[in-house]
């Protein structure tokens, strides 16, 4: 092999691993801005930031869009475990009726499955956080 042909080689490695890197770190900061909005809801410091940016708000304004954000964090909160509840109902009643179908056997061996992509999915996809009940009564 060449010594350009080498450097060639060498050149689509190191951008292939440079990607592969800058991937890795893409999903990773995602997967972290998900998870902190399933845990504390909407960023109230950054819709404020973004609104004083956009639309020239006052600290008035500001003040009072953090009052609303913060009172619906919980309702946001709320509706999050709420949709994580009806899909974990619809998924157990599909799973119910699969099993149904199968012979015994083949249910034992659906039950190992199942009960290894429940450990997967728990790693993968914590339940949400519960909010606790505000003092207004909602």
């Amino acid at each position: 092999m060449t010594s350009q042909r080498k450097q060639v080689v060498a050149a689509l490695l190191i951008g292939v691993l440079a990607g592969l890197v800058a991937g890795v770190k893409l999903h990773e900061y995602r997967t972290r801005k998900i998870d902190t909005f399933k845990e504390q809801g909407p960023n109230t410091n950054r819709v404020i930031t973004r609104l004083t940016e956009e639309l020239g708000i006052d600290a008035k304004q500001a003040g009072e869009i953090k009052d609303i954000s913060e009172k619906s964090k919980a309702d946001v909160l709320a509706l999050q475990a709420e949709v994580y509840d009806r899909f974990e109902s619809i998924r157990l009643d599909m799973r119910s009726r699969i099993r149904k179908t199968l012979s015994t056997d083949q249910q034992k061996r659906f039950d190992e499955l199942a009960s290894r992509w429940d450990v997967k999915r728990k790693k993968a996809e914590p339940p949400p956080v519960r909010p606790t009940p505000r003092a207004n009564g909602k």
